[in-house]
C-alpha cells in the first residue's frame, strides 16, 4: 500500500507573513486543522496554523515567515503519512488505493483504473485496457466488491455500457 497521500496542492500565497493557500484533494478538509505537519519535496514541514477559508486551506508553516519564502512553494503538492489520514468508514477507500486496481466482470478483465472523476453525485472510474476506455459509475449497484489488498474491483456493468453489448 502507498505510504504517503497527496492531500492538496499549494496554489497561491495569502498575505505577507508566509501563509500558503492549498487546494485540498480530500473531501475531509477538516483533517488539515488536526495535522502537525505536511510533506513538501520529501521534507516534513511543521504547521503552526491551519484554517479552512472559502473551500481552500490556509496554512502557516513554522519555517516560512514571509511572502517570498511562501511563493517558492506555489504549485507544489503536499503529502501526509497514511497513518495521519482520515479514518475511513466501511465501503470508503482512499483514491490512491483505487488507482491501478484491475476491474473485472464475470472473470473478464475490463482494464485498470487510471483516473477518477468527481461528478458531484458519484465518482466515475476511468478504466483503460490496451484498446478501450470505459467510464464506470461508482455506485453500489455497479461496484460489487473492492479488494484493495489484491488490487481488484468486481463490477456488474449496467446494460449498454460496453459498445459490444
Amino acid at each position: 500500500m502507498i505510504e504517503y497521500f497527496d492531500i492538496g496542492k499549494i496554489v497561491n500565497v495569502h498575505g505577507i507573513k508566509g501563509e500558503v493557500k492549498i487546494y485540498p484533494y480530500t473531501d475531509y478538509v477538516e483533517v488539515f486543522e488536526s495535522l502537525s505537519y505536511l510533506i513538501i519535496d520529501k521534507k516534513e514541514m511543521k504547521i503552526s496554523n491551519a484554517r479552512i477559508h472559502k473551500k481552500m486551506v490556509l496554512v502557516q508553516f513554522e519555517d516560512i515567515i514571509n511572502r517570498s519564502q511562501a511563493e517558492k512553494h506555489i504549485n507544489k503538492i503536499v503529502y501526509i503519512h497514511r497513518k495521519d489520514g482520515h479514518q475511513l468508514s466501511t465501503n470508503e477507500y482512499y483514491l490512491n488505493d483505487l488507482m491501478g486496481c484491475k476491474v473485472l466482470e464475470d472473470n473478464r478483465h475490463l482494464g485498470t483504473i487510471v483516473d477518477i472523476v468527481h461528478t458531484g453525485s458519484n465518482d466515475v472510474y476511468i478504466v483503460r485496457d490496451k484498446e478501450n476506455e470505459i467510464l464506470i459509475p461508482a455506485l453500489k449497484t455497479v461496484i460489487l466488491k473492492v479488494d484493495i489488498a489484491n488490487k481488484e474491483i468486481i463490477v456488474k456493468l449496467p446494460e449498454g455500457l460496453l459498445e459490444d453489448e
